[in-house]
């Protein structure tokens, strides 16, 4: 009988230390789990927010493109509405003899909300130019504040060089606080008219 009991005993015994070691995960497998887990979803977290930073300055890049070329085209359209060369040159004599000096031009304001071409006139900024402003009913960019709009990042400056008699050389450069400047250039020329 004391030989059963033994048995019993030793196999109470192995039976317990066999069910303590199957008997789940320690504290320690939990952090390793949870570690690797966290390492795991580390990486597309940080791939998400990059790429959303990537397309917020891709926005930024496109709207300071938009507004550096509405510039030179309103200039374009400026000359092409003048009488002559000589009233185009005049129209932009400003910035011109700005020597150097930065220019600002409110397309917006001459074309939609008073359509005179003379509120559009390139006038000499004196030191940098001011922001834009966005409207935003008319989801327009404009120098011209009023109850809708409100201040933009983007700041547009323009400098026109003459290049002999019938030329004049633009360059548009567009700050914008995610990125470097978006510069455009371009050449207006004297085109006869038939």
């Amino acid at each position: 009988m004391k030989f059963l009991s033994n048995l019993t005993k030793e196999k109470v015994q192995t039976t317990h230390r066999a069910s303590l070691k199957k008997g789940g995960f320690t504290l320690i497998e939990t952090f390793i789990a949870i570690t690797i887990l966290m390492l795991s979803l580390a990486g597309p977290m940080s791939l998400a927010q990059k790429s959303l930073k990537t397309s917020l300055m891709s926005k930024d890049r496109t709207t300071a493109n938009f507004l550096g070329q509405e510039a030179i085209e309103f200039l374009k359209t400026l000359r092409d509405t003048s009488v002559d060369w000589p009233t185009f040159t005049a129209l932009t004599a400003s910035c011109i003899a700005n020597n150097a000096g930065t220019c600002k031009i409110d397309p917006v304001r001459a074309l939609i909300i008073s359509p005179k071409f003379s509120q559009g006139i390139p006038t000499a900024c004196t030191g940098a130019c001011p922001n834009l402003y966005y409207e935003t009913n008319g989801g327009y960019y404009t120098y011209t504040q009023s109850g809708t709009t409100r201040i933009s990042p983007y700041r547009r400056e323009i400098s026109l060089e003459p290049s002999g008699n019938d030329e004049i050389k633009v360059t548009v450069t567009v700050y914008f606080p995610s990125g470097q400047p978006i510069v455009l250039k371009n050449s207006i020329f004297n085109v006869p008219r038939y």
